[in-house]
């Protein structure tokens, strides 16, 4: 039984146990002793356990002179009866002060124990916490770490991708300014022609860096994606290579709609048409499909006619700058890591497959949510 919270409530409680045991004490007169003792027990224990050893005190001090008003009401009784009831009634308040006792050790016992607990459970959260900062502060210092060395092979990557063609550009430059007036027509036009594609290069590899710099930072909204527009972009800027490389590329009559952003998406296209042709067969013959798969994701794709690759250079290819040297040396540049960031910013996932069986190339492919 809960006992109540107000005092006033539990002294009510009490006066009311007692008030009834004097109601019903005419009944038990006639058995004066036995009977009214054992009875006289209820409301000794009801003071004791509802006001600890202050009831048991206040009960007896209530009790016994009750007793005696009501025995000299009722009529007498034997001598040795009214001692024994009055034995009865001492023993009664004996028990209350003592039921009292024990509920204050109990109540003291549990509020100890719900101190304890609260002790324990602030104890808890507060190495929860620590445990958390600390591990928030080693993530921290993890990434960290991380954006460091990305920086660092980011700076190496950036150094190394327009060395190559700004060093041509200033050797053309030195020999113009040597022997430019003295080159024939047909010498001209072939430097211009270099200058020209060295240029495109180093401007290329400069839009890739700030492409993937915007990926980063950049927030966007997921929208329907029309498939066969994008692809047709795609391929309009890529037209001097397809007509270089006389690829053939074959398309899928229809495309499952899905959710992203055009503009990446066509980078990603970009990309892996761009990667299809300069290490597919002789000619590149490029396929493209998309495949819904069950878990409400699109799988689309692209098939070169290549070498194919190991299981390893499978490993390296969309990995993160601080694999880049090795990725490059397969012959895949910046692109591919564009295109993980590009995918993974909208949710998808990026890989290659491939039985490295020359002619059978590989399977560039990127997932992302139906729409």
């Amino acid at each position: 039984m809960k006992i109540p919270q107000p005092l006033h409530l539990r002294f009510l409680i009490a006066f009311s146990s007692l008030l009834f045991y004097i109601l019903i004490f005419p009944l038990l007169y006639p058995y004066a002793g036995a009977a009214t003792a054992a009875l006289n027990i209820i409301p000794a224990a009801i003071f004791g356990g509802l006001l600890g050893i202050p009831g048991g005190l206040i009960y007896g001090l209530f009790a016994l002179p009750i007793h005696i008003i009501l025995f000299h009401l009722l009529g007498s009784v034997e001598e040795r009866g009214l001692f024994q009831h009055l034995i009865g009634t001492s023993a009664a308040v004996s028990v209350s002060v003592g039921i009292g006792w024990i509920r204050n050790l109990i109540y003291q016992m549990k509020r100890q124990a719900k101190a304890l607990q609260r002790e324990q459970k602030l104890l808890q959260e507060e190495i929860e916490r620590r445990i958390q900062a600390e591990t928030a502060l080693r993530q921290s210092n993890a990434d960290l770490q991380t954006r460091n060395k990305e920086l660092d092979t980011f700076a190496h990557t950036v150094a190394h991708d327009l060395k190559n063609p700004l060093g041509i550009i200033i050797s053309y430059g030195e020999i113009l300014g040597r022997d430019g007036s003295t080159m024939s027509p047909d010498q001209l036009e072939l430097i211009f022609s270099e200058l020209q594609k060295l240029g495109r290069k180093a401007d290329n590899i400069i839009e890739e860096l700030l492409l993937l710099a915007s990926i980063r930072k950049e927030a966007v909204t997921m929208r329907a994606l029309n498939m066969s527009t994008i692809v047709a972009s795609a391929q309009v800027r890529l037209t001097l290579m397809i007509q270089e490389y006389q690829a053939e590329i074959n398309y899928p009559p229809y495309w499952p709609r899905a959710l992203g952003y055009g503009p990446w998406i066509e980078e990603v296209w970009v990309n892996y048409l761009s990667n299809g042709m300069k290490y597919g067969g002789v000619p590149p013959r490029l396929e493209l499909g998309a495949t819904p798969q069950e878990d409400g994701m699109i799988r689309f794709w692209v098939r070169d006619n290549g070498a194919g690759l190991n299981a390893h250079a499978q490993t390296l290819l969309f990995a993160e700058f601080t694999r880049l040297d090795e990725v490059r040396t397969q012959g895949h540049g910046l692109g591919l890591s564009i295109v993980r960031h590009i995918v993974e910013k909208l949710g998808g996932q990026v890989g290659v497959e491939s039985d490295n069986v020359p002619g059978q190339g590989c399977i560039f492919y990127f997932t992302l949510a139906a729409g």
